[in-house]
């Protein structure tokens, strides 16, 4: 997810803004974004079935989240 290694992408910030207004959790801007990215792009796209039980476990990731203002500066738009 993404053109470079170990920079948050549209895609992760996008993820991590919805998973925030969704349900008030923040994950970390890189790793964890784009883990969640993927998940979120493979249930849109039918790859996960509907019907799934599906877990993202967050371990962390975190520390840089509030230095990204893509992410944390629009999420009250």
């Amino acid at each position: 997810m993404g053109e470079e290694y170990a920079v948050a992408s549209a895609e992760s910030t996008a993820a991590i803004r919805e998973l925030a207004r969704a349900e008030g959790v923040f994950v970390g801007p890189v790793y964890t974004g784009k883990g969640l990215a993927g998940l979120l792009d493979h249930a849109r796209s039918g790859r996960i079935p509907a019907d799934s039980d599906v877990a993202f476990l967050h371990t962390g990731d975190t520390g840089n989240l509030f230095e990204i203002p893509q992410v944390v500066g629009h999420i009250t738009d």
